[in-house]
């Protein structure tokens, strides 16, 4: 009795402790932030600012060097955007408010971003997307202390579309790239 009693209170101080310590993002069950998508003791290392990092790259892959008009970014999750290009009716895990929110502050100085609800608002029969911008679809990333995976689509036009899944580090107050995963797409 005595040994299972030490035992439970061994479990509930390791959990509190791992709650407790710097820089983890809390997660929920399908990747994406369970929370704000920042913590108090790493304010810069969001998951909307991870995102906005993501996107910058991706966007100028697809659309070239330097500002983009506008990013549209579709208001839901998808839950795969890397096996192929993603199609909109297939995301349906909102995009947290202040996770939009530390998005849009990152990608400020880069374009005006636009949250829309479906890909049909900004692309035309052809799939060019509107106004010179791109759209933006994004899997579920996994933020994990001063770590990410994040995956994301980048749509210009129907045969200039590219699908990657950045690797991120949080150094010195922003996230950063250090890689990607093998995988990803171009059409």
């Amino acid at each position: 009795m005595v040994v299972l009693v030490v035992g439970v209170a061994a479990v509930a101080l390791a959990a509190v402790v791992w709650v407790l310590m710097p820089g983890q993002d809390p997660v929920g069950p399908s990747g994406t932030p369970a929370a704000a998508g920042s913590t108090a003791e790493n304010p810069g290392g969001s998951a909307g600012s991870g995102y906005g990092v993501a996107i910058r790259k991706l966007a100028e892959q697809v659309n070239g060097p330097g500002k983009v008009p506008v990013v549209y970014v579709l208001e839901r999750t998808c839950p795969d955007v890397m096996t192929e290009p993603p199609v909109d009716t297939d995301c349906d895990k909102p995009i947290p408010a202040a996770v939009r929110d530390d998005l849009t502050a990152a990608l400020r100085s880069f374009s005006r971003v636009e949250f829309v609800r479906t890909a049909a608002e900004v692309t035309g029969p052809d799939l060019e997307t509107v106004n010179g911008g791109v759209l933006t679809m994004l899997g579920q990333a996994r933020f994990s202390g001063g770590t990410a995976e994040v995956p994301l689509a980048v749509r210009k036009g129907g045969l200039n579309s590219r699908g990657m899944t950045y690797r991120l580090s949080y150094r010195d107050g922003q996230w950063q790239i250090t890689g990607n995963m093998d995988s990803g797409w171009i059409s």
